[in-house]
């Protein structure tokens, strides 16, 4: 298709009503885009593999289990992830949630059940 068709497409979308969009892509020999499905992550096996040491992590800061965590890849000269994919992971993995808990005049996130 050259640059005038495709120019001339443009125009003709950018004016038509949501209904006629595939019609008129048809007409041009064009498929609409598939909406890409989003990709999971792949879950870390090395947080699965910490969280199995853990123990119970229900009702513990995140920012101290992440700690923790962050301590066991160095011990075993892993590269850790980030603090937000870990806890991604770590509420993904046991189904938990974290929660703000207010201990003193700090408030911190704590795992909590869904």
């Amino acid at each position: 298709m050259t640059v005038e068709q495709k120019i001339q497409v443009a125009t003709i979308l950018s004016k038509a009503n949501q209904h006629a969009i595939p019609y008129i892509l048809e007409m041009f020999n064009m498929k609409p885009r598939q909406p890409q499905q989003p990709t999971a992550k792949p879950i870390d096996s090395n947080v699965s593999e910490f969280l199995s040491q853990a123990g119970d992590i229900h009702g513990k800061i995140s920012r101290m289990v992440y700690e923790a965590y962050r301590h066991y890849c160095k011990e075993n000269g892993i590269e850790p992830i980030s603090h937000v994919h870990f806890s991604r992971q770590v509420c993904g993995l046991l189904g938990l949630k974290t929660t703000h808990k207010r201990t003193g005049r700090q408030v911190n996130r704590v795992y909590d059940n869904k």
